[in-house]
């Protein structure tokens, strides 16, 4: 599937940092894969916030490594649940 921007635009997963994560809606995520996450750079996951995550489908997650994890802020670990 695909990563979303700010205008519905197909997002270019490899380049995104943390000033583009910034600007993406909430539901950038809700139809990314494993695959998608695993082309995102973990640096770009301290732009990451809780409603992102909450719209990540639980599969998604599993492209996420322990470098992402780490970079990601700890309020956007409020978007996580039991099922994810």
């Amino acid at each position: 599937m695909a990563v979303l921007g700010p205008n519905g635009q197909e997002m270019n997963l490899a380049e995104m940092n943390n000033a583009t994560m910034d600007t993406l809606p909430p539901d950038a995520f809700a139809e990314a894969t494993a695959a998608d996450m695993l082309a995102i750079p973990a640096d770009a996951m301290g732009g990451m916030d809780a409603d992102m995550m909450t719209a990540m489908p639980a599969d998604a997650m599993g492209g996420m490594n322990a470098d992402m994890m780490t970079a990601m802020p700890p309020e956007a670990m409020q978007g996580m649940d039991a099922d994810k």
